[in-house]
């Protein structure tokens, strides 16, 4: 079986997983190739049934994707998504695309400020925000934000302290594209949390933006960094609302001490994954999927649900090849009362005759 997998393949024991070699940086696995396609393909030393694959080159994919896989496994943006899934359709090859977008998260005004924070900031700026499920904008009133404002900054003081620039528990951003997209995005809307970059470090602040516009870059695409826009409605109404005018996201979150407002955040919204009153803990837990909907993804995986993704379900019938008398009550031309026996028993759920 050929496959374009992520480690979640392995157990199955028949895939092969593709890596960035931009990703990889400097490891002495990754060597530069020059020469024909098929050598564009290099085992990884070590870890067996593990490719590298350096792709800095649109041409590459393109290469790649020309070829017949059993299964495409796929995470990144919506962007490539598409092309993953137009190529893919070429071979009818089924595919599991774990996509982004942008995650919201509702604030009721109904919850303890500080609470919220402490949760919110967690999930928002660990591994500098660069996680998929990470929140990417709130949404709460204009007195809920007041409040949320500095609960935010304290906690961000308590994680990272006062200079979060020397804390060794915040990341730094992948590469330099991204740090020059982030800081780009510190332009939207009004700082009133952090904002300082620097460029040698790839580090950009733990950072709160409000004043944001909808129509601003910050709230075009998915941020995938320690950016946190927060945007005022009046209502959870309004706040649904604005949810359900976009894509469908990856995850959602809702905090409310009230539980029949985040039970309508549930319900009358559509998302891959679903949080009350937390982040992404539920990414920990084996037994619940990983996945998105619509443009956010297709498919799912975690734990048995990896297995499942990657696993053909084959029926098969065996049967001896005696009693062959038998059959001919199936076999034409057929009387009423030949009828009336093979009507009840395809209508019966347990019956092999035929």
């Amino acid at each position: 079986m050929q496959a374009l997998a992520s480690s979640s393949c392995f157990p199955i024991g028949s895939c092969r997983e593709l890596r960035r070699a931009e990703a990889i940086r400097d490891k002495q696995e990754h060597r530069e190739v020059s020469g024909p396609a098929p050598g564009i393909l290099t085992p990884c030393p070590g870890q067996r049934g593990v490719i590298i694959l350096p792709c800095r080159a649109v041409l590459l994919w393109c290469w790649l994707l020309k070829h017949k896989f059993d299964y495409i496994f796929f995470t990144g943006s919506p962007q490539v998504g598409k092309i993953i899934m137009a190529a893919a359709a070429k071979h009818l090859t089924p595919v599991t695309l774990e996509l982004g977008g942008k995650n919201p998260c509702y604030v009721d005004d109904n919850c303890d400020p500080q609470t919220v924070a402490n949760r919110v900031a967690w999930f928002r700026y660990f591994n500098a925000g660069q996680t998929c499920v990470a929140p990417d904008y709130i949404l709460c009133s204009q007195e809920m934000q007041e409040q949320l404002v500095p609960a935010l900054q304290n906690a961000i003081t308590r994680f990272y302290g006062d200079n979060p620039q020397t804390s060794p528990n915040l990341g730094r951003i992948i590469n330099q594209k991204h740090f020059k997209r982030l800081q780009g995005l510190l332009g939207c809307g009004r700082v009133v949390i952090g904002g300082q970059s620097d460029e040698g470090e790839r580090y950009i602040a733990p950072t709160v933006l409000v004043d944001v516009q909808e129509s601003e870059p910050v709230m075009q695409e998915e941020i995938f960094g320690p950016i946190l826009p927060l945007v005022t409605v009046r209502s959870l109404d309004e706040a649904i609302s604005f949810i359900n005018q976009r894509e469908k996201p990856l995850a959602l979150y809702a905090f409310s001490n009230c539980s029949q407002v985040v039970n309508q955040m549930l319900e009358r919204t559509s998302s891959g994954g679903f949080g009350g009153n937390d982040g992404f803990l539920y990414l920990t837990l084996p037994g619940m999927p990983l996945g998105g909907v619509g443009n956010s993804g297709i498919g799912r995986y975690h734990g048995k649900f990896s297995f499942d993704t990657f696993s053909h379900q084959r029926a098969c019938l065996l049967r001896s090849p005696g009693m062959e008398k038998l059959n001919d009550l199936r076999y034409p031309p057929y009387g009423s009362w030949n009828q009336q026996l093979i009507s009840w028993a395809m209508g019966s759920q347990s019956c092999t005759l035929l």
